[in-house]
């Protein structure tokens, strides 16, 4: 199921799914703690995976959306130089 009409930018879907690869990697000795106070069976790793699945599936979404604004915005160049001769 796809998110409808939010406009999202390709490039800072991906610029956090790095940052989550980071930060995962990063708090590697906490992965096995309960994800709150209440000892939680959700681990800091399955909050930390979820949020990158997320991010993954959104990246796949919106991949095809760069290209798509890069292609119009050729277009519009071509036509004001069409319309500058």
């Amino acid at each position: 199921m796809g998110i409808a009409n939010i406009d999202v930018d390709p490039n800072d879907v991906t610029s956090a799914l790095f940052d989550m690869y980071d930060i995962r990697d990063r708090t590697r000795r906490l992965w096995n703690h309960s994800k709150d106070e209440d000892n939680s069976d959700i681990t800091v790793k399955d909050c930390l995976d979820d949020v990158i699945y997320f991010l993954e599936d959104l990246e796949k979404q919106t991949e095809g959306k760069g290209k798509a604004i890069a292609v119009e915005f050729l277009t519009k160049i071509s036509q004001l130089e069409a319309e500058e001769e």
